[in-house]
C-alpha cells in the first residue's frame, strides 16, 4: 500500500481527511513538483480585475455567447439584502449586463427550496440556464425571462438521498443537442449502492414558447464516493465525472491505482482510511439511452480529493484538480477510453493550496486553476486574509501536456471557487465564495 506521505505530493498538516466539496480538511505538500525548464514566453496576460460585490456566497459565473450578459450563482443570500431575498437565507442567480464596457447587476432570480446555487451551464442554443441547486436538484431558467426580470425557475428533483442536504446537486453539464442535462449529485444514493454520489440524467422538453422543463430519466453511480464536478467533452460524446474519494472496498476498481503518481491512501485515521479520488469516463449516448452503470467506460485514479475536470478544445487531454494533493493532473483522453491504466500523462503543483476550479482558455494553450485555500477561509488575520496557505488563480501553459508550466499568478479573494472564461476568451471570472465578490479580469493573448 502506498501512502501520500511517500509520494511527491504529501500531507504536512494533521491528516488528509475526506469530505465533500463544502466540508473538507486541508492537505498541503511539503515538497512540490517543479520543472527544470524555465517558464516559456507567453502571449497571454491577465489584467487588473474589476471587483463586483454581491449579496451572497459566489460560486460561479457564466457569460452568454454574445458577451453581453452573465449569470452568477449566489448561496446563503440574507434577507433584507439589495437582491430582495425572502426568508432567512436563500439562493439566487444574479443577472449582469455589460454596459459601456462595465459589468453591472441588472437583477436577481430567486430559487425556491434551497439556500445553495452552485454550478451552472448555458444550453448551447442559449435559451436556458441550468443551475445545480442542492436540495432543489436541477433548476432550469429561461434566459430571456431572466434578462427581462420575470423568470420562474422549473425544478427537477434528483431522487433519493442519504444526507440532510438532499442530493447536494452541485454541478451540471448540457448535451450538445440541448436535449439532456447531467447533474453531479454529491450525496445521492441509488438503491443498494454502498457509496454516495451519483450522476443524474435529465431529459429536456421545450414548449412552444421555448421554455424548458425536464424529467429525471435515472441516476448513475460510479462506484466511488462523492461527486463534486463534471464536464462534457467538446464533441459531446464523453462525460468526465470527478469522484472525490474511494474506500478500501472500492479502490480496486480504479485503473492506474498502481501508478505511484496517481494512486494513494489519502486519509489515515483510526476510524477509516480513504483512498485516491478519480475521474470516471461516461459514454454520453449510452447514458442517455440507459442511465446506469453500463455507460461507464473507465474510472481512473487521480490524486487525493479529485473535485473538478476540464477538457482541452482539441478533445485530446483531460485535466483534473486534486484538492488535497495540491495538484493538477493530465490524462490522455483516447487512452481513458481504450487503455485507462496508461492514460496518465503528468502531475504538477497547482501553485497554491487546495485547488478546486479549473477552466480552459479557448485556444487550448492555457488553463486557469483556482487555489481555494478553503480550509483556512475562516482563519483570518488582522488584514482580513487567511493566516495560512495560499489562495490565488494560477495560469498554466499546457501546450505540452506532459510538462504544464505556471506562467502567471492572479490574486484572488477568499475561497476562489469554480472559475469561468468568457466564450471569446477575453474575460476571466473569479468567484470568491467567502468574500462575496466576483472578480472580472481582462485577458489578452
Amino acid at each position: 500500500m502506498r501512502y501520500l506521505s511517500i509520494s511527491l505530493l504529501v500531507c504536512s498538516l494533521a491528516a488528509c481527511s475526506s469530505g465533500n466539496d463544502g466540508q473538507s480538511s486541508p492537505q498541503t505538500p511539503t515538497s512540490t513538483p517543479t520543472s527544470t525548464q524555465s517558464p516559456p514566453a507567453t502571449t497571454l496576460s491577465i489584467g487588473p480585475a474589476a471587483t463586483l460585490s454581491l449579496p451572497g456566497n459566489v460560486f460561479q459565473a457564466v457569460v452568454t455567447k454574445d458577451g453581453q450578459y452573465a449569470f452568477v450563482s449566489l448561496s446563503n443570500v440574507s434577507s433584507g439584502s439589495n437582491s430582495g431575498a425572502a426568508g432567512s437565507s436563500s439562493a439566487e442567480i444574479a443577472v449582469l449586463n455589460k454596459s459601456s464596457g462595465n459589468w453591472q447587476v441588472q437583477g436577481y432570480v430567486p430559487l425556491q427550496g434551497t439556500s445553495q446555487a452552485t454550478g451552472m451551464a448555458l444550453f448551447p442554443d442559449q435559451t436556458t440556464l441550468a443551475v445545480a441547486a442542492e436540495t432543489a436538484g436541477l433548476a432550469l431558467i429561461n434566459v430571456q425571462d431572466a434578462i427581462a426580470g420575470n423568470a420562474t425557475p422549473v425544478y427537477v428533483q434528483q431522487g433519493a438521498s442519504v444526507s440532510a442536504s438532499g442530493n447536494g446537486s452541485i454541478d451540471v453539464a448540457v448535451s450538445n443537442d440541448n436535449k439532456y442535462v447531467f447533474v453531479a449529485n454529491e450525496y445521492g444514493k441509488i438503491g443498494n449502492a454502498t457509496t454516495t454520489g451519483n450522476l443524474g440524467v435529465v431529459s429536456i422538453q421545450e414548449d412552444s414558447t421555448g421554455h424548458a422543463s425536464g424529467a429525471l430519466m435515472g441516476n448513475i453511480s460510479t462506484g466511488q464516493s462523492t461527486i463534486p464536478g463534471l464536464t462534457l467533452s467538446p464533441d459531446g460524446a464523453t462525460l468526465y465525472v470527478a469522484n472525490e474519494e474511494s474506500f478500501k472496498s472500492t479502490v480496486a476498481q480504479l485503473a492506474g491505482y498502481s501508478n505511484p503518481e496517481t494512486g494513494f491512501a489519502c486519509s489515515l485515521t483510526t476510524s477509516s482510511t480513504t483512498y485516491s479520488g478519480s475521474v470516471s469516463v461516461i459514454d454520453v449516448a449510452q447514458a442517455e439511452a440507459q442511465p446506469d452503470g453500463s455507460a461507464i467506460i473507465s474510472t481512473v485514479a487521480a490524486g487525493c480529493e479529485t473535485v473538478r475536470v476540464a477538457v482541452s478544445p482539441d478533445n485530446k487531454t483531460v485535466w483534473a484538480t486534486a484538492r488535497s494533493s495540491n495538484a493538477i493532473y493530465a490524462f490522455d483522453a483516447t487512452k481513458l477510453r481504450s487503455d485507462p491504466n496508461n492514460a496518465f500523462i503528468s502531475v504538477a503543483y497547482s501553485g497554491g493550496t487546495e485547488p478546486v476550479g479549473i477552466a480552459m482558455f479557448p485556444s487550448g494553450k492555457y488553463v486557469a486553476v483556482s487555489n481555494s485555500n478553503r480550509s483556512q477561509a475562516s482563519n483570518l488575520g488582522s488584514n482580513g486574509l487567511p493566516l495560512q496557505g495560499v489562495q490565488n488563480v494560477t495560469i498554466f501553459d499546457i501546450s505540452t501536456p506532459s510538462n504544464p508550466l505556471a506562467v502567471q499568478t492572479v490574486k484572488s479573494g477568499i475561497f476562489p471557487r469554480s472559475l469561468s472564461i468568457s466564450p471569446d476568451g477575453t474575460t476571466l471570472l473569479i468567484p470568491n465564495f467567502d468574500s462575496n465578490t466576483l472578480e472580472i479580469a481582462p485577458v489578452t493573448q
